[in-house]
């Protein structure tokens, strides 16, 4: 079952992840124990459908950039395939989630489902743990880790001035989408595309 507490739907659906959680606009036909309502920040309540997770066969992902209220949001797109539905999650750019689940994907196999849930908690040192859990089977790890870093990216500079810190930041998120395209590369030859479903990574494509 692709999207996991519900039944199937015949048309693509987005999710985004807010509250730590993968939401979707809910619909008449979904199962009711999983709708929940929220105020966005502009005072609408809105009825979300929340899942345990979202099960498919990633068929594509790319980046996307837009201007909303003159600043650009990048996103990365990926899209789930199972029997004919389509779901495609929304990652910030700027999101743990982002990282979390690129620094996976060079070790997962495009020729099998995978099953994709996000996490978002505090630990007991007060700091915040979020990101992106990916299972084909069992749990798919990272690829990318402290002792196998993202080329080009020296190790966070945890006793450095907000300059400093800012700087590693633009120089990881520049390595991640040069992962995107690389995996993007690879998912087009194992899945034996003739053509590209659209390119990886475009700045300045619509959202």
């Amino acid at each position: 079952m692709a999207e996991n507490n519900n039944h199937s739907h015949s048309k693509k659906l987005y999710y985004s992840v807010i509250d730590g959680s993968l939401r979707r606009k809910a619909n008449p036909e979904d199962n009711q124990d999983h709708v929940k309502k929220r105020t966005r920040k502009d005072g609408v309540e809105v009825s979300e459908y929340v899942p345990s997770s979202i099960s498919g066969y990633i068929s594509n992902f790319e980046i996307k950039t837009e201007d909303f209220q003159g600043k650009k949001i990048s996103k990365l797109n990926v899209t789930l395939t199972d029997v004919g539905e389509e779901y495609m999650i929304q990652f910030s750019v700027d999101s743990r989630y982002f990282g979390s689940f690129v620094a996976k994907l060079p070790n997962i196999n495009f020729n099998k489902s995978v099953e994709v849930s996000v996490y978002d908690f505090t630990d007991k040192f007060n700091k915040k743990v979020a990101g992106v859990t990916v299972k084909q089977g069992s749990k798919v790890p990272d690829f990318y880790t402290k002792e196998n870093p993202l080329p080009g990216v020296s190790a966070y500079p945890s006793d450095g001035d907000d300059d400093e810190k800012k700087l590693w930041g633009i120089q990881r998120t520049k390595a991640l989408k040069l992962v995107v395209s690389s995996q993007y590369d690879r998912l087009k030859s194992e899945l034996q595309l003739d053509a590209p479903v659209q390119s990886a990574y475009s700045e300045d494509a619509p959202f």
